[in-house]
């Protein structure tokens, strides 16, 4: 089972901490535009600073609260991570009407750097990340939020473009949590925009626990309490979460049958994922059946397919330019998205920020 990672959202609807970096502005993701003028080897070497300051804050805080897991599960490694980070960067920062700045950038990076694991998985967005209101109107198609009189671009899932609105307060109808706009909001159960809760808050379908913490004796007719959720290897772990915690997912913990946290395996592509019966040698097996499991969580990217099944194969994200699928795989590499070509359907390609015009 893939973690749940939430993140905090500043220039687009889309997962990455602080800087969403999915875009489709037209200019190239490499801070010049596509008319060819460059922004000056001053310009842009400050530009390329200023992305890989962020990208390397971003990288190295996810990794600091998962224990490695960060990079390693969505790029590969941190190098991969920073390079694939700075992308979308570098696009906001080429993009027409944006007011995204390499200073801007640079005050941000400081503040992932500063911020706390619960801050960082819990949509916090530092004021220094919190963008500029830029000259579109709500209605105009956009990349980032930082092009938006309101400061928050909207993406459709699939879609190619974003579009400016008005940002999402407590309370607004969500499907997924890009459409909660971030800065502690989160997509429910009950598909309702709301903040996550801290360790001893009331927690139910409407109210979900944060970072780091799960609702705990939680019934159909009363709520529960945000409770710590256990984070060793052996600590004990109810997965019912009756009267005890599960493990944290965060850290790769998951609440095996003799209800102590264990280590999820990592699978490569082509590999079983998900809940995975245990064969008699011990090794993993997608055989089903039987008391006995393990966890098994895909790398460097993958998604484990089909979506939605207890389990299934790591499919590997698919090269940047090429085919995709949101339900059946393969994924694409962040900042690539699948932006869906048919109506109604989820193949796609994946397309990186900067490649397509939103105007």
């Amino acid at each position: 089972m893939q973690t749940r990672i939430l993140v905090s959202l500043v220039l687009s609807g889309t997962l990455a901490l602080v800087v969403g970096t999915q875009a489709c502005g037209g200019t190239s993701a490499t801070g010049i535009s596509d008319d060819g003028g460059a922004l000056g080897d001053a310009a842009a070497n400050e530009a390329t600073t200023a992305c890989t300051a962020y990208a390397t804050a971003l990288c190295q805080k996810g990794d600091s609260c998962t224990n490695g897991r960060w990079s390693a599960q969505r790029f590969t490694d941190e190098s991969t991570c920073i390079t694939r980070e700075s992308l979308g960067c570098a696009a906001s920062l080429a993009a027409a009407d944006s007011t995204s700045t390499a200073a801007f950038f640079k005050g941000c990076a400081g503040a992932v750097a500063a911020a706390s694991c619960s801050d960082f998985f819990n949509q916090v967005t530092a004021p220094a990340c919190l963008p500029a209101a830029g000259t579109r109107a709500k209605g105009q198609a956009c990349s980032f939020n930082a092009q938006c009189q309101s400061t928050w671009c909207h993406y459709s899932q699939g879609g190619s473009c974003g579009t400016c609105d008005d940002r999402p307060a407590a309370g607004a109808t969500c499907v997924s949590d890009g459409d909660c706009g971030a800065r502690g909001l989160t997509c429910t159960k009950t598909n309702v925009c709301a903040a996550l809760g801290v360790a001893g808050g009331a927690c139910d379908d409407a109210r979900p626990c944060g970072y780091g913490t799960a609702c705990i004796g939680q019934t159909k007719t009363t709520p529960g309490a945000c409770v710590a959720s256990a984070t060793t290897v052996g600590a004990a772990c109810d997965p019912k979460r009756d009267t005890g915690v599960p493990c944290q997912g965060a850290l790769g913990l998951y609440c095996a049958p003799d209800a102590t946290c264990q280590s999820e395996i990592v699978s490569s592509a082509g590999q079983a994922c998900g809940r995975l019966a245990v064969a008699d040698a011990g090794a993993p097996s997608d055989a089903g059946g039987g008391k006995q499991f393990n966890v098994a969580t895909c790398a460097a990217g993958g998604a484990c397919v089909p979506a939605g099944n207890a389990s299934g194969t790591c499919s590997a994200p698919a090269v940047d330019g090429s085919a995709c699928d949101r339900e059946i795989g393969p994924p694409c590499l962040a900042p690539a998205r699948c932006v869906v070509t048919t109506d109604g359907g989820s193949a796609g390609i994946c397309v990186l920020p900067g490649t397509t015009t939103c105007q």
